[in-house]
Parts: C-alpha cells; structure tokens; sequence
C-alpha cells in the first residue's frame, strides 16, 4: 500500500467510525450525552466535540481555512 492508499484508507475508516458513532450516540437522550461520566472530556458529548475539532484540525487546517481555535 502506497501512502495516497493509506491516506485514503484511514480517510474512509475515519468517516465509517464516525457514522456508526454518531449513529450510537443518537439514540441517547440529550441529557444523558450530557451528563459528566468523569471522563477525559466529561461526557459523551464533550467527546463528540473534541473529534469533531480534531477532525476539522485535521481536515481544515492547510493555513488557509483554520488559523487557530478561535475562528472555530
């Protein structure tokens, strides 16, 4: 595997994991997304938040798009 195949394979790994995340986690009511487990980022929400910054970070951020976290 070349690296453009391995970028492209982790790219559709990336979006696979995220749709059935994002599916699970939909099925969970609102306020209890939100409830602080103690976790790294408290709840599940919290960490839906940070993979969605990661993924923007990651996606976005060629210095043209994404200067830094504020314009976020």
């Amino acid at each position: 595997m070349n690296l453009l195949e391995n970028l492209q394979w982790q790219a559709q790994y990336n979006h696979a994991m995220n749709r059935q995340f994002y599916q699970a986690c939909s099925e969970i009511p609102d306020q209890e997304r939100k409830r602080d487990m103690g976790a790294f980022f408290q709840s599940i929400h919290g960490t839906l938040n940070h993979l969605l910054l990661t993924d923007l970070f990651r996606y976005l951020s060629d210095g043209n798009c994404v200067s830094n976290s504020s314009e976020l």
